[in-house]
């Protein structure tokens, strides 16, 4: 990537991230993921809810139940603050709605934004009722463990606002117990779970999404076990013609687990390789998260759906899972 400062800008405004984060089929069901702690899916939290959240993208996700009543929500994120976390997207939350739970192809109908030196805040006021998902990422890029504070308020009415309750969070990352309304408190657990638990599922191999025009980003992350085995991403897109197919009309950027966004530098991009495909292989004796960020910035300023698959082509079969991490509304 050249870093001109259009690219620093189409950089800054793809990565609000957040990564990591949980993938749901919907809402109410999870199967389990082993190195994913969970919390009680039978004890609701408190308006106020606390976690740790690891290093390089580590994650928490929490649910609401909202009356779709056009009442205003508020929540305040508050976080151990210094000068590394204050830079833009080091913290992100995205706010999903019920129709476009994350993982189903839908982008956040909203993010919290800066308010003040350690708060991030984001205001619910909608005529959709049903359950939202926040979800929360630490890009710290000094790389170090983040406690967050989530705090929800109904400001309509000046009084504590719809219930926190924790769906999973990243491995690495800790769900803080917490006091319920009841003084009944959730329980994280680092053991494997099933049924109606809480936890995050893995994603497929094989993805798509639909980018906007004018440097419409998606991110994907993928684990890799650092035993030096071959992967190939195939990225294809939707239409390809002539402006698709030029050079850096699609931009495929990939970040390693110790060099994540947004202040890593990419470890690798995808090349052309031929009409509607490009390619990126990849073997590496690190283990960890690995992050990939795809860009439309397809001249013609359209909208571009990509299908992005992974293969271990030393046996020929299915890569890792790719887990939708954000992506530009």
């Amino acid at each position: 990537m050249k870093f001109t400062t259009v690219s620093v800008t189409r950089f800054a405004l793809r990565l609000v991230l957040v990564i990591g984060l949980a993938v749901f089929t919907s809402i109410s069901a999870f199967a389990a993921d082993p190195g994913v702690n969970n919390a009680s899916s039978s004890t609701p939290l408190r308006n106020t809810a606390s976690a740790t959240l690891s290093a390089g993208g580590g994650w928490v996700a929490y649910t609401i139940n909202y009356a779709g009543d056009g009442s205003q929500v508020e929540f305040d994120l508050t976080y151990n603050a210094d000068d590394s976390t204050e830079v833009n997207n080091a913290i992100t939350m995205d706010v999903y709605g019920p129709d476009t739970p994350p993982g189903s192809g839908g982008s956040p109908i909203g993010n919290a934004v800066w308010s003040a030196y350690g708060q991030r805040v984001y205001t619910l006021d909608s005529s959709t009722a049903g359950t939202y998902t926040l979800l929360v990422h630490n890009w710290d890029p000094r790389g170090e463990l983040l406690s967050i504070n989530l705090t929800a308020t109904d400001i309509s009415t000046s009084t504590p606002g719809p219930a926190l309750t924790a769906l999973s969070a990243s491995a690495g990352s800790t769900i803080a117990e917490t006091q319920a309304n009841s003084s009944t408190v959730a329980t994280p657990s680092t053991e494997q779970s099933s049924g109606q638990n809480m936890t995050a599922m893995p994603g497929s191999s094989s993805v798509s999404h639909t980018l906007p025009a004018n440097g419409g980003w998606v991110a994907y992350t993928f684990n890799y076990a650092g035993d030096n085995s071959n992967l190939e991403f195939n990225l294809s897109t939707n239409p390809a013609d002539d402006s698709t197919e030029a050079a850096n009309a699609i931009d495929m950027q990939v970040y390693s687990a110790d060099n994540p966004p947004p202040g890593g530098t990419p470890i690798g991009n995808a090349t052309w390789s031929s009409f509607d495909n490009r390619v990126w292989t990849f073997n590496s004796a690190t283990a960890g998260t690995y992050t990939i960020v795809i860009n439309n910035w397809n001249p013609r300023g359209e909208q571009v759906t990509v299908n992005l698959t992974s293969t271990n082509t030393d046996t020929a079969t299915a890569g890792p899972s790719l887990t939708m991490v954000s992506a530009m509304q």
